[in-house]
């Protein structure tokens, strides 16, 4: 735990010390077999009861302070169960629930930063057998970014070389007799939770958490262009996407767990196409909310809408329409029939969310920035001519809360000819595979 402490592994330090809270019960029963702890701050602990309570207390604390409030509140609960059905301790009980309160309001509105994580490849006879051709994903610390994750492995392994490829090394390399590393950015795959929460209207801060904690899966994209040079690349631009598995979900008490398996897949450009558009509706949306809720947060709102509605005005949709929407493609993939109608529905459910953050731009807007927003309008009216017909509504009808879920697709499929309702959109049929249940229940403490 001290070791965590001084590194600031706030979140690690808690689960270590979850690990001796989940051995022990909340009894009287004195320990004759002495300090379980070799720590100070337990050593006048007489019972089990007592080391139990003054546990808690720490994991509480230190999840706290690494921001891991989702994670500190069932150790809490458990705390105030035994405070109402054994020890009858209200004035503790009072204490615990402002705690909780004060978790709740954190996880809301305290802002916390989504850490990064990082897949780490040693290659090299100069590595020891524990290291050597073995590969981790390292959670890393909050604002750490790709480069500065590298100077830090760097500092432990000052005479190994950064390879600057992501494909797998040849024996070149797994053989020499230096010190290779390979580190890139990795993405987490929320666990059922997230995706359970992804169809409700909720706070995005709520949501955010599950996506990037409690996880084992992780991807690494890799875009290639297969295709003659010239040619519109959305035609010709797959993505090739590995699909790690961790021995350990993350965060854990390391800050690193084994890659024990891993899967290549290739992502088609219809496919990668569709994971693009969704993923930016995704995000205008939860501009749009953060937005809402604090004006403050108007200038990302301000640079989504623009660098999307110029994006289309410039010809943005136009290669979508170039490369999928005609039958010279359908006739090459008809398999493909129902991606090339999903793409259109999205683009329809693009411009009416943007309809809407218009909507809260212009509501939220300084006087400064009425010149920009009018511009805005008119290069937002031209694309919905262009994409949407007289007979659709400019805004959408209904979002779930003024803003939230995106409207219902089907509603929209007069849009393009042959449009069908779309499947749920949280990108490929690859990605929509079922997770283990959360590790962080309440019933297990």
């Amino acid at each position: 735990r001290s070791v965590k402490l001084r590194s600031q592994n706030y979140c690690e330090a808690s689960l270590t010390l979850l690990l001796h809270y989940a051995m022990l019960k909340f009894e009287d029963n004195p320990r004759p077999y002495g300090n379980i702890i070799p720590w100070p701050a337990y050593a006048k602990t007489k019972t089990d009861s007592e080391l139990k309570h003054k546990l808690a207390d720490d994991i509480i604390k230190y999840f706290d302070e690494g921001k891991m409030w989702e994670c500190a509140i069932p150790i809490a609960e458990s705390v105030c169960h035994e405070c109402t059905q054994v020890t009858y301790d209200y004035e503790k009980l009072s204490v615990l629930h402002k705690r909780i309160s004060d978790l709740f309001h954190n996880i809301v509105h305290e802002v916390r930063v989504s850490v990064d994580y990082f897949r780490v490849g040693f290659y090299g006879n100069g590595f020891p057998p524990f290291l050597k051709n073995h590969q981790y994903v390292y959670r890393g610390h909050e604002y750490q970014r790709l480069t500065e994750f590298q100077q830090f492995l760097l500092t432990h392994f000052p005479h190994a070389q950064v390879l600057s490829f992501n494909t797998p090394p040849g024996p070149e390399y797994a053989e020499a007799e230096g010190m290779f590393l390979q580190v890139a950015k990795v993405d987490p795959v929320g666990g059922e939770e997230y995706e359970k929460l992804c169809q409700l209207s909720v706070a995005d801060s709520v949501k955010e958490f599950y996506h990037t904690n409690d996880v084992s899966r992780f991807l690494l994209n890799r875009p290639v262009r297969r295709g003659p040079k010239g040619d519109n690349e959305f035609a010709h631009m797959w993505l090739e996407r590995t699909i790690y598995q961790t021995s350990d979900r993350l965060p854990s008490v390391l800050r690193w767990a084994e890659i024990v398996q891993e899967e290549h897949l290739d992502i088609s450009p219809i496919e990668y196409s569709l994971e693009t558009m969704v993923t930016k509706n995704k995000e205008l949306v939860s501009l749009m909310r953060s937005a809402d809720r604090d004006a403050s947060q108007l200038n990302p709102l301000s640079m989504a809408l623009n660098g999307v509605i110029d994006a289309a005005v410039m010809g943005g949709l136009s290669n979508y329409e170039k490369a999928f929407f005609n039958e010279e493609y359908l006739k090459e993939h008809p398999d493909h029939r129902g991606m090339v109608d999903e793409m259109k529905t999205l683009i329809a459910e693009q411009i009416m969310i943007l309809g809407q953050g218009l909507d809260v731009h212009q509501r939220l807007a300084p006087e400064a920035l009425r010149a920009f927003h009018v511009k805005m309008e008119t290069c937002y009216d031209e694309m919905r001519k262009k994409y949407l017909p007289e007979s659709e509504p400019r805004r959408p009808l209904s979002l779930v809360g003024g803003i939230g879920r995106t409207p219902d697709r089907s509603a929209r499929n007069s849009t393009f000819s042959g449009a069908t309702p779309s499947p749920s959109s949280q990108g490929s049929p690859t990605m929509r595979r079922s997770m283990d249940a959360p590790r962080y229940q309440r019933s297990d403490l």
